[in-house]
């Protein structure tokens, strides 16, 4: 066994490690997509949600059809 360090790069997520939480990034994959479907140019915005929002299952919600989100290659 050998110490390689703190992880920065597994399966494709880019991970950043600090001293009290860990980042997980997958902005190499997302420019990847926006190229495929010639969107590189579109609007960025750096914060897709507001910050420390707590999800929780809504479980008396209405279903989603999940295949609206499937990528077609």
């Amino acid at each position: 066994m050998s110490d390689l360090d703190l992880l920065s790069y597994y399966l494709g997520i880019e991970v950043e490690q600090h001293e009290d939480f860990i980042t997980l990034k997958q902005s190499g994959y997302a420019k990847k997509v926006l190229a495929k479907f010639g969107m590189e140019d579109c609007n960025p915005t750096k914060i897709h949600m507001n910050p420390g929002v707590k999800l929780h299952e809504d479980k008396g919600g209405q279903k989603v059809d999940v295949t609206e989100y499937l990528l077609v290659a």
